[in-house]
This record gives structure tokens, sequence and C-alpha cells, in this order.
């Protein structure tokens, strides 16, 4: 219910009152970050002022924290990387291949994945992939991967298109702003990676 920018501020606020109420074990999320960074993009003014914003609230909690116990562990996470946004797709499938869900393929896409369902139709859908394999900003995500990500059910599509790192669907069905950063690319890519440290 709070306001973009009063969030995180909120977050150290609540932290430290429950520090008082003696609460040891303790998990604050600051949440404002990722869409900083989506909107603005890595490096950018307001992506280093929310750095050097959330910075000074971690360690201004973590050694509010330590005063009260001194013999506890502060730990440090970020949740997953990101890159900035260098290429907008617009692959205009409905054009290409006709809208989804109308003529025997359904496909959907968000901002980096493409599902694809054979509802019937298997000519299309096979020259709908092989289309797509052939565009070299992405690629079809291996049953194998699919099995260790738990994405081998058909509800999240027959195939599952992934775009390679640096591209991002505009418009997509998730939302047509287009951002100058994401995440969500292959768990391979090391600008995906997360931070620990305690």
């Amino acid at each position: 219910k709070l306001k973009f920018g009063e969030r995180d501020y909120a977050a150290l606020e609540r932290g430290k009152e429950l520090i008082d109420d003696a609460v040891e074990n303790l998990i604050v999320a600051f949440t404002e970050l990722d869409w900083v960074f989506h909107v603005n993009g890595f490096r950018s003014t307001k992506y280093n002022q929310k750095i050097s914003t959330l910075t000074s609230q971690i360690k201004q909690l973590g050694d509010y924290y330590l005063s009260k116990f001194p013999d506890g562990e502060v730990v440090v996470v970020s949740d997953h990387g990101m890159t900035d946004t260098k290429e907008s797709i617009n692959f205009q499938l409905e054009k290409r291949f006709g809208m989804p869900f109308s003529n025997g393929v359904s496909y959907f896409y968000d901002s980096l994945y493409l599902s694809l369902w054979n509802d019937g139709n298997e000519k299309l859908f096979n020259k709908m992939i092989g289309w797509l394999s052939n565009q070299d900003c992405g690629h079809f995500i291996e049953d194998k991967e699919r099995e260790k990500y738990k994405l081998s059910d058909r509800n999240f599509g027959d195939k599952i298109y992934l775009l390679n790192e640096g591209f991002g669907f505009s418009p997509n069905y998730f939302g047509y702003r287009s951002l100058k950063a994401y995440h969500g690319y292959a768990p391979s890519v090391d600008s995906m990676k997360g931070v620990y440290c305690s």
C-alpha cells in the first residue's frame, strides 16, 4: 500500500522496531532496487543513488541489530542479477502466424519468454518452431533444462523460447512498455547471479 520511494524506508524502520522487541531471527526485504534497475538501467544516476541509499540502510540496520545481539550474524542476499537491454525484439507473430489461441497453435510471450502450445495444427506449430530456431536473439530451452528447472509440465508450453542476454520482447502480453534492464535469462549467464555475504 505504500508509495514507491517509501517502501524500503518503511522496511528499515519496521526492522528496527522488531529488533527493539527482541526478535532475534529476522528477514528484512528491501524491494525498490529491482524497479529502479528495470526503469533506469545499470549505472544510471538513479540506480547509483538507490545503491548508495540501500547500502546505507543495510549497514544501518545491520549495525543496529549487532548492537542489540553482539553474537548475532547479519547475512545480505540479493535475489538475482540484472542486465541492460541492448535491443527490443518484436517478432510480429500475430502478422506472421496469426492470432494466438485462434488457429490450432497457442502462444504467449512476456518480457523474455515465448511459450508455444500445439493445439492440433502440427504444420503451423512446426513452421513457427522452424522460424524461431533461425532467429539469432534466443533459443529453445532443451528438455534437460526444462526438467532441471521444473518446467516440464505442458502448462508452461510444448516449447519454450528464451531470449538471449540483453534482449527483451516489446511489446509483449505482460506489459507493452520496453524496460531498460531485465532479469530472468538463462541461469548460466553471469549477470543473473545473486550476491551472498555475511
